[in-house]
């Protein structure tokens, strides 16, 4: 992370901080706890399958565990078999699969980031590398409280805008309420 400090012709005495185009006051930084995923002992990681490399395993099957992509993500739901096209929502693959309790985060594209946040519990899944997948021993309740609370999506829009967000982001910037 880049930040370029750069007086604004702001009449506040302190510099501001300009991040991505974005004007971020030193005031609104104090004012954003310092508690982070890493801090509560989780990890956060990107998924590993690029479904357009591996089309020849992915299959409507729904014997094989799931394959779950950023567009399954909806306002806190995971909603499954909502694909059209050429994806597939199952895949038949030997990689290290998912598994138990965690929180899926839309990674975003960098062109309209909406920043979808869903829990889940799952015996064997996927995810596409579009998602990242919150995961450790922890309050997953008070984790998921968080990154669907309204001073998350303003610290959200001010640190990436409409652009995307990274699993190391989200563990160590991301702030938790």
């Amino acid at each position: 992370m880049l930040i370029v400090l750069k007086k604004t012709g702001q009449k506040d005495p302190l510099r501001s901080f300009i991040y991505r185009d974005k004007f971020i006051s030193p005031y609104e930084l104090n004012d954003m706890p310092r508690t982070t995923l890493r801090e509560l002992g989780f990890r956060v990681k990107t998924g590993s399958i690029l479904w357009n490399k591996c089309k020849d395993k992915i299959t409507d099957d729904n014997s094989f565990p799931p394959l779950i992509y950023s567009s399954n993500l909806k306002k806190s739901v995971l909603k499954l078999d909502n694909l059209c096209g050429k994806r597939k929502q199952y895949i038949n693959t030997d990689k290290p699969h998912l598994s138990g309790k965690s929180i899926l985060i839309e990674r975003g594209y960098g062109n309209t980031f909406l920043f979808d946040v869903v829990m889940v519990d799952m015996e064997k899944y996927y995810a596409e590398n579009h998602v990242n997948v919150v995961y450790g021993d922890g309050d997953f309740e008070r984790v998921l409280r968080s990154l669907q609370d309204e001073r998350t999506l303003r610290f959200i829009k001010m640190f990436c805008g409409n652009g995307t967000i990274s699993a190391g982001d989200i563990m160590d910037v991301l702030p938790i309420w």
